[in-house]
């Protein structure tokens, strides 16, 4: 007899089988494979977005602590606590055409949390949270562990998620928050991840900014080398010293009482007379703003002005005896002939005038 050579049905069987078991499992890991690179992508894609979550808290950070006001050409966010990603793209924090959505499906938000600490005297921390919410997902896929491991993986760190052992909880290497972590947004589902930014403005806290909006107390002199504008009040105990001038968009109010013809401190100040007339230091007196009467005083030729009965009458009260202010001249006003006790007596009545 020939011998007959072949498979038996059952050899084939197995033969089939195993290279079947070989295909589905070559294909699960393909899967997997994939599974895990759409992970990390979106991480990646994630991780993008918190960086310039991060830029932005930096230039925004006095805005949303409240003590200054947006500047002048600064790029302004329809809500700066809660930045879209097309605001932020256009502010320059992101990529050129950086792609609007992550490889897998999630709907981002970013959420900037209320301040924490005293900003506008020591410095507060202010934290932001961009938030991944899975969107036409099912349960167990929002859920999978090997995925948001994955997604994890390309946060760097940087990432937290609401566990399905832990529900009520984001976690994160770097942060844990309740579940919301804030009483403005709604709870997150399970499966949702976020990336943790974090700015501390405790080491700028001191300076004054632009636009500042806060009650600034300086304890020292103020010396600026051009003029000081102001749209409102400009306040201040001490002196304000400036190099150039100091104007006023409506009217200059000076407080300082004096007394017309008392002496001053040093020529130029300015200041009032207690029935509101304006004065200026001159000559070492107080007198009044543009006047050109400067007193007046009178003269005998034979007494001069040792003319015990009529002395008081004499003098001019702004210089304390028969003579003008500096900077002003006498000008006789009358004379009068007194011939009769001595043939050279007159006497001189003189005002004085610049």
């Amino acid at each position: 007899m020939r011998c007959q050579r072949g498979f038996t049905l059952i050899e084939l069987t197995v033969v089939i089988l195993i290279l079947t078991l070989g295909v589905a499992w070559g294909a699960t890991a393909w899967m997997r494979q994939a599974e895990d690179a759409a992970a990390q992508a979106t991480g990646r894609w994630l991780l993008t977005v918190k960086t310039a979550v991060d830029q932005m808290l930096i230039r925004q950070a006095d805005v949303i602590a409240g003590i200054s006001a947006p500047r002048p050409g600064a790029y302004v966010y329809s809500n700066v606590m809660n930045p879209g990603l097309s605001e932020l793209g256009a502010a320059g924090h992101l990529p050129t055409r950086f792609p609007a959505v992550p490889s897998l499906p999630y709907t981002v938000t970013v959420h900037i949390l209320s301040p924490k600490g005293d900003c506008d005297n020591t410095g507060c921390r202010i934290e932001a949270l961009t938030v991944a919410r899975p969107v036409g997902q099912t349960a167990s896929q929002a859920a999978d562990v090997t995925r948001l491991a994955g997604i994890l993986t390309g946060l760097e760190g940087y990432g937290l998620s609401v566990h399905p052992f832990f529900p009520r909880q984001l976690r994160g290497a770097l942060a844990e928050f309740n579940n919301p972590p804030d009483a403005r947004l709604p709870a997150m589902d399970v499966g949702t991840i976020a990336a943790f930014s974090v700015f501390d403005t405790t080491q700028h806290a001191q300076f004054v900014r632009h636009n500042d909006v806060r009650d600034t107390a300086l304890r020292g002199e103020l010396a600026v080398r051009k003029e000081i504008s102001s749209q409102a009040g400009l306040r201040t105990p001490a002196r304000v010293q400036a190099g150039g001038r100091v104007s006023a968009g409506e009217y200059l109010q000076v407080a300082g009482i004096a007394s017309d013809g008392t002496a001053c401190e040093a020529d130029g100040l300015v200041g009032r007379s207690p029935d509101g007339q304006l004065l200026v230091c001159h000559g070492g007196r107080w007198q009044g703003a543009g006047s050109g009467f400067g007193g007046a005083f009178g003269w005998d030729d034979i007494m001069g002005c040792e003319f015990p009965p009529y002395r008081s009458i004499m003098i001019n009260p702004r210089t304390g005896s028969c003579s003008c202010p500096p900077g002003f001249v006498p000008f006789e006003v009358s004379r009068t002939e007194l011939h009769e006790f001595h043939p050279r007596h007159s006497f001189h009545s003189f005002v004085c005038i610049r």
